[in-house]
């Protein structure tokens, strides 16, 4: 079942903040299996920034390096939802001199499911973060 559209206006899915360090060449059929998920309506992207990392800083580049390093479809796609300072998280995970596309997305395809439980007189709690190493220890003990 589809959720109302005046219900999917007023509410956002789980969103998630990825990083992903661009390949020296273009990356052109991974950024058309994104923009083919966004068509698709499997997911909304609500920000997009493209970082370098300095020694300690990060940068958010902005011009021309966004038509060199992005399809057509996404130059001007960054709303400028994170500040710099919030990408500053990355600067730590990242070498220096890397550049990378800092993304917000939004999950679409679970608020038909939010939509149901809410109409069914649940609610809806959206949050926390979950930890990536102690996320992979728990699904490596449940494979072994």
């Amino acid at each position: 079942m589809v959720a109302d559209p005046h219900w999917l206006d007023a509410h956002l899915g789980p969103l998630e903040v990825v990083a992903i360090v661009l390949p020296e060449s273009p990356a052109e059929k991974a950024w058309g299996t994104l923009l083919a998920a966004v068509d698709a309506h499997l997911l909304r992207v609500l920000d997009l920034e493209l970082i370098q990392v300095g020694e300690s800083s990060v940068e958010v580049l902005q011009g021309q390096a966004l038509a060199d390093l992005l399809p057509p479809e996404l130059v001007g796609a960054g709303s400028g939802m994170l500040a710099p300072a919030d990408m500053q998280v990355f600067a730590d995970e990242l070498d220096a001199d890397t550049v990378a596309a800092v993304l917000v997305v939004e999950h679409l395809t679970l608020l038909n499911v939010l939509s149901d439980f809410e109409a069914a007189g649940s609610e809806i709690i959206l949050g926390g973060v979950l930890n990536e190493d102690e996320l992979n220890e728990v699904l490596d003990e449940t494979e072994a």
